[in-house]
């Protein structure tokens, strides 16, 4: 199959098992041992895969064209990895830099901003699958609301606001 052309799936609602997936991703690409950056490296490498074989590639220098994934854009479940793994890659990032730094207060910045990214792609694959409700499985969209208040958890305990980060901690639980 030509990469240019996009991959299809008919079948019946897409299915992604998201707390899975991530475990098993976590798991066995270095979180075991604290490494975040082998883990970080792993998303970016799996984001490069999935793209290419999507045929979903901005392309490079002049030529790079923005790609966002909307509801209308989703064809295959892969789409919905893509915003996984760049929300997984986001907090491997802010997890490294977190334990890198311990006074340094542009590191705790910068790691706050990637924990920003990480939940912003979270909330974008919690609306695409809420928003794909033919497409999607119910229980697909529930994992995806409890990954996006997870990702939101860590934003609003990296920003000391405690009560908050509970209510979002609780309600990913």
């Amino acid at each position: 199959m030509p990469v240019d052309q996009p991959v299809t799936n008919t079948e019946g609602p897409f299915v992604l098992d998201i707390l899975s997936l991530t475990n098993e991703a976590r798991n066995a690409f270095g979180l075991r041992r604290q490494e975040y950056a082998r883990y970080r490296h792993h998303c970016t490498q799996r984001l490069h895969r999935i793209r290419k074989t999507l045929g979903f590639t901005h392309g490079k220098d002049k030529s790079f064209v923005s790609r966002p994934i909307t509801a209308e854009t989703v064809t295959n479940e892969k789409h919905l990895h893509i915003l996984l793994f760049q929300s997984e890659r986001a907090w491997g990032y802010a997890m490294e830099i977190k334990a890198l730094s311990l006074d340094d207060a542009r590191k705790q910045s910068h790691s706050k901003s990637r924990f920003k990214k990480a939940a912003k792609f979270a909330e974008q694959l919690e609306n695409v699958c809420s928003a794909n409700t033919g497409k999607v499985d119910v229980r697909t969209a529930l994992d995806a609301q409890a990954y996006a208040a997870l990702m939101s958890a860590y934003v609003l305990s990296e920003s000391r606001q405690w009560q908050g980060a509970l209510e979002k901690f609780s309600a990913a639980r």
